[in-house]
């Protein structure tokens, strides 16, 4: 048992030194694979949306809030950790993503050719490369939709630009006021003309404006507790508070005069976003302080988050590769009178999606991470 929980405390102190925290390796695959569950257990007929089960799996949007809150913490570790030039972490922010991305747009870009589907339009393949993308039946004012209907491709846009974004915020926080007030305020700030500029004007970069706050909070909380700044507390309600300002701002313009007919498009989708992780937040906080010491060193806990470890190695792939398979054995079932079984098309989206982010993940974006960063830290 000693020997066990040994291994299990070693394998997170090399986690930690890695900028991984193994409690977000968990969440991060747990969250890509729901997202996955979310889209095909309902596409293929597996579970009914309205059946208890079925209402479990019906938060594809939470779970991408969940991403953001996660990635804000991490990114921010990083630039704790590590003072980057910028040319560097645009480097290490480029190769984690766009060469998954083009992976992704080959491999969709192959699956319509072989369903007599391809339809590419240019400007949307430039706007997604541009990461202006996002769905325009669910937001308004968005220039283009994902990648030959790829719909998960729009949190990349957000991601992406959150990224840039932070890295200026962060060297201005870091370089010049050097007051954790500073990011908060301005975030808030930043955030809120985002908002107003969406109200009088629908735009897909006012949209990004309007959810930087969001992910922010994650890499704000980070920021608090590893500086281990003083009046902790205070703080972290300074930070809650903006972002309940914000979803009342949003809320008094955005909802309360406008009509609402769903709470999976605008107006009532984007409030959604703001309150969801608002929630996950503060639970998020509630755990820390409350369960996360008693828990750390507990061995059924350990155990738990290292089967989260393998996931979250191809989360990314999960999470960006599923749609377009789905949709071929979708489009296949449906153009060749449906030659295979539902529960079929179902298991073999699955065995594929795996395949293809085994591949992305681990030997396309292993490699490139191997010669282009890796091996470049060693030389150092």
């Amino acid at each position: 048992y000693i020997s066990r929980k040994s291994s299990y405390q070693k394998k997170r102190k090399s986690y930690k030194i890695m900028n991984k925290i193994l409690e977000f390796e968990f969440l991060r695959g747990i969250a890509a694979f729901y997202v996955f569950f979310h889209h095909t257990l309902f596409q293929f007929n597996i579970v009914e949306k309205n059946s208890l089960f079925g209402k479990l799996f019906s938060f594809g949007q939470e779970a991408v809030m969940l991403f953001f809150l996660l990635s804000g913490y991490v990114i921010a570790l990083s630039l704790i950790k590590k003072d980057y030039s910028f040319s560097e972490y645009l480097k290490h922010r480029f190769l984690r993503i766009y060469p998954i991305l083009l992976f992704v747009m080959i491999v969709s870009i192959i699956l319509k050719f072989l369903t007599n589907d391809l339809n590419i339009d240019f400007y949307s393949f430039i706007i997604n490369l541009l990461m202006l993308q996002d769905i325009g039946s669910l937001k308004p004012g968005t220039f283009a939709e994902p990648f030959l209907g790829n719909s998960p491709l729009w949190s990349l846009s957000y991601e992406w630009w959150f990224y840039m974004i932070f890295f200026v915020h962060f060297m201005f926080y870091k370089k010049i006021f050097n007051n954790i007030s500073f990011l908060y305020y301005s975030g808030f700030v930043f955030s809120i003309l985002g908002l107003l500029s969406y109200f009088f004007f629908y735009n897909q970069i006012s949209l990004i404006i309007m959810y930087y706050y969001i992910w922010l909070s994650g890499a704000i909380i980070c920021i608090i507790f590893i500086n281990k700044l003083p009046n902790k507390k205070h703080l972290i309600i300074k930070v809650l508070a903006l972002y309940f300002s914000i979803i009342i701002i949003y809320f008094l313009l955005f909802v309360l005069n406008q009509e609402t007919s769903s709470i999976g498009v605008h107006p009532l989708l984007e409030l959604r976003h703001y309150i969801t992780s608002f929630i996950f937040l503060i639970i998020a906080l509630f755990y820390t302080k409350y369960f996360y010491i008693k828990l750390k060193n507990n061995l059924f806990y350990q155990r738990l988050l290292s089967l989260g470890i393998k996931p979250a190695s191809i989360s990314f792939g999960v999470y960006v590769i599923h749609y377009p398979i789905m949709n071929f054995f979708l489009t296949y079932n449906e153009k060749w009178g449906g030659e295979i079984n539902e529960s079929i098309g179902f298991i073999l989206t699955f065995i594929f999606t795996l395949i293809l982010s085994y591949i992305a993940e681990i030997k396309i974006y292993g490699k490139l991470y191997i010669k282009f960063i890796k091996r470049e830290r060693v030389i150092k």
